[in-house]
């Protein structure tokens, strides 16, 4: 539940077109219903923090693997 909702917010935050990315937008309105997922403020915090970790670590390791599939591929080619 926490995870969908978690989606939802980020879908939302999509609409905050003045703010990059949804930057923060997304973890607010993840934070502001805390009775749509019957959980405390407190494991909702916890969650963004930690699905932002996640997301954040996920980026990186995409942003490597690419960055390794575009270096082999010059190298292939001379």
């Amino acid at each position: 539940m926490l995870g969908t909702w978690y989606g939802g917010a980020s879908l939302l935050a999509l609409a905050a077109f003045v703010v990059p990315a949804g930057i923060a937008v997304r973890e607010a309105i993840f934070l502001a219903v805390p009775d749509l997922t019957g959980a405390d403020a407190a494991t909702l915090a916890i969650t963004a923090t930690l699905a932002r970790l996640v997301f954040l670590g996920a980026e990186i390791a995409a942003a490597i693997f690419a960055s390794m599939l575009t270096f082999g591929n010059r190298h292939e080619q001379g």
